[in-house]
């Protein structure tokens, strides 16, 4: 077809796919124990802040580089039906935006984002489904997501760190918390 660029590999597709199920998982988890201290710039010109800073821009947009090179990958094999994959393509980012704002408000966060990285497990089993390594591995990776956000939904597991200038820190902690789709809310006794 016009414009449509060599064959289809699925195992490419698949291969990131599963990248993307990995950076995202355990982006949060890392992501969650960077101390990040912006303040401190400005109080005590401690610029060591912009390393952390760094890290996690690198560490956020990791799981963005794996679904960015899955999207363009299948873009370039679409051809004349460009225009649909586009479609496609936005009605699944708008879609997956209002499920996200769903899922942190009466999942919370931590199970939203496990939630999320299922989706890129999905899509590795459904391209790697004829290779027996690709579909076993998809197929673990799935359950692992399935189960994290099964477990993310009722316990924190990797809480999130906060600078020790927060009040709750200074010997208060949270009687109760809660996610919105803005900010984080912490009940204090």
């Amino acid at each position: 077809p016009r414009l449509a660029a060599g064959g289809f590999d699925a195992r490419l597709l698949a291969r990131y796919a599963l990248g993307f199920w990995l950076a995202t998982l355990l982006g949060y988890a890392t992501a969650t124990k960077v101390h990040f201290y912006p303040i401190d710039v400005f109080r005590y010109g401690d610029f060591s802040n912009f390393y952390s800073l760094a890290l996690l821009y690198l560490i956020v947009g990791l799981p963005f580089f794996f679904a960015g090179v899955c999207i363009a990958y299948l873009m370039s094999r679409a051809g004349d039906r460009v225009h649909r994959f586009y479609f496609s393509d936005l009605l699944g980012a708008g879609t997956g935006a209002l499920l996200a704002v769903y899922g942190i408000n009466h999942l919370g966060v931590e199970a939203t984002i496990y939630a999320v990285s299922a989706t890129g497990a999905a899509t590795a089993l459904l391209f790697g489904w004829k290779l027996r390594g690709l579909r076993l591995l998809s197929t673990g990776a799935l359950a692992v997501s399935c189960l994290m956000t099964a477990l993310a939904a009722h316990h924190q597991i990797f809480p999130v760190y906060f600078p020790p200038d927060k009040i709750f820190r200074l010997a208060m902690e949270p009687h109760y918390f809660r996610w919105h789709a803005i900010a984080r809310v912490d009940v204090l006794e």
